[in-house]
């Protein structure tokens, strides 16, 4: 059965003043996990046994690694900002362990890893096997009982709190773009065909309106003095009735307030009043 001592000041989530130590009897594996508040605590205890430890930031970001002397190690580590405001986890077992650490590191990455959990470090798994297979030519019964090991080490830890990073929210579905408007009849089916061959056809209904009128000479309409949508139809000054519909042109103004069909009345009686022979 296993030994703990647990000193608990916040919960685990929190994780802001933690300790715990359990000892297995069984398989004379010692655990420790312990927030930053307690790591002076926690290398006291590790001491320069040799073991497996995680390192956790706030982000749920991990740090596997192994040592022959742990508390060298962590020292290090926290020399280097390694730690900062993480969560130290670590393994230990005052006989044997060494011959398990160089397997026990690249399992306990390629479990996690295989887990979901984001390290921080090159990839250890591609060494998982060759590593494997030189503790198994020692004796096929130390894979074994690594595994059984890292295993238990990463239920304590699991328990005390390891945690996989928040699984961010899917990215809103992609959306087909709004199809294109169809065009209107006031940008589609407007156009001058002249005698000589021109045609006259802008992207709108009243751009071709506007280019006929000044290819008709704008004084000339202006002349005939048409009234367009209650308004001059050729003006010099801009309409305070359809401001958006007095198009400038010229130096003048030229109304097209109007729907397509009323554009296409008004050019054939300006091509009749002028002499002009257009077909639009």
């Amino acid at each position: 059965m296993p030994i703990a001592e647990l000193v608990l000041d916040s919960s685990p989530p929190d994780f802001g003043n933690f300790f715990f130590k359990s000892t297995d009897q069984h398989t004379s594996l010692v655990v420790l996990v312990a927030s930053k508040d307690q790591f002076k605590r926690l290398l006291e205890s590790a001491g320069g046994s040799p073991g497996l430890y995680i390192l956790q930031a706030e982000d749920s970001t991990v740090y596997v690694g192994k040592s022959v002397d742990l508390s060298v190690r962590l020292r290090n580590h926290k020399t280097n900002e390694k730690i900062g405001q993480r969560r130290v986890m670590l393994m230990m077992r005052y006989q044997g362990l060494s011959r398990y650490l160089d397997y026990g590191e690249a399992k306990l990455y390629d479990t996690l890893s295989a887990l979901d959990y984001r390290l921080e470090q090159s990839p250890l798994s591609s060494s998982l096997e060759v590593k494997r297979l030189r503790l198994e030519s020692m004796d096929a019964e130390h894979v074994a009982m690594a595994d059984g090991l890292v295993k238990q080490f990463l239920s304590y830890s699991v328990a005390l709190g390891l945690t996989r990073p928040a699984t961010p929210p899917p990215p809103p579905p992609v959306l087909p773009p709004p199809p294109s408007p169809i065009p209107s009849a006031t940008s589609t089916f407007l156009r001058v065909l002249t005698p000589v061959g021109t045609v006259i056809a802008e992207v709108t209904a009243a751009g071709t309106f506007v280019a006929a009128l000044v290819a008709a000479d704008l004084t000339k309409v202006a002349g005939l003095g048409y009234v367009f949508a209650g308004e001059p139809l050729v003006s010099k000054t801009k309409s305070t009735k359809y401001p958006f519909g007095s198009k400038p042109a010229g130096g003048q103004f030229v109304m097209t307030h109007c729907k397509t069909p009323n554009k296409k009345r008004m050019l054939e009686r300006v091509s009749d009043a002028l002499g002009l022979g257009w077909t639009v």
